[in-house]
């Protein structure tokens, strides 16, 4: 067989409505690695973005015998892996809204509590984070307090991110030990708020 002309736009349609593979793998050798690069210019994660452009070929097999002559296979496969992308966001959105919600509403339950009660817990907070070793401290108050990430700690103090991964794991256990974890979260709000 020699090889098929990608270019043929309706040709390659008709083979595909026929369920001719040898099109099929002429269209993914075509714009595989395209897809893959259209779809990592929305979202960084690698990973997704192949499961995105995967998924797209896959509805283009399953959806072959609804393919137009007239449309174009590139275009039917870039509408999908957006599309899924889209979706994949929304469902994201969705369930960080739904955890946001929860964890307002975990925060708000204890803010209605007695307020000399919540005052005295989230004094136990400070407490705790000023036992901490003094470098845990710092660390911890870095990124928890001044909302810098890992690897700016890291370059600020000069040291290693896994030294500060490690760090403020030490810093997480030490203060759960001492107090419940949704009052360190309300603490860390209510100093986010202030700043």
């Amino acid at each position: 067989m020699k090889p098929l002309k990608t270019d043929d736009r309706e040709a390659i349609i008709t083979l595909i409505k026929k369920g001719e593979t040898e099109a099929y793998k002429a269209v993914f050798v075509k714009y595989y690695k395209q897809l893959c690069v259209y779809i990592m210019s929305f979202t960084p994660d690698k990973s997704i973005a192949e499961d995105v452009v995967q998924t797209a070929f896959i509805r283009l097999w399953e959806n072959k015998s609804q393919l137009r002559e007239e449309g174009s296979v590139k275009g039917f496969l870039y509408t999908t892996a957006f599309n899924e992308l889209a979706g994949i966001y929304r469902k994201n959105k969705k369930l960080n809204d739904a955890l946001m919600d929860m964890k307002y509403e975990s925060m708000h339950k204890l803010i209605e509590q007695d307020y000399e009660i919540l005052e005295h817990k989230l004094a136990q907070v400070k407490q705790a984070i000023d036992l901490l070793p003094l470098k845990c401290r710092e660390i911890f108050l870095l990124c928890k307090m001044d909302g810098r990430s890992y690897k700016e700690v890291a370059k600020e103090l000069n040291i290693s991110v896994k030294t500060v991964e490690n760090q403020m794991g030490k810093a997480l256990k030490i203060i759960r030990d001492s107090v419940d974890t949704k009052v360190l979260n309300l603490f860390l709000l209510i100093n986010k708020f202030k700043r």
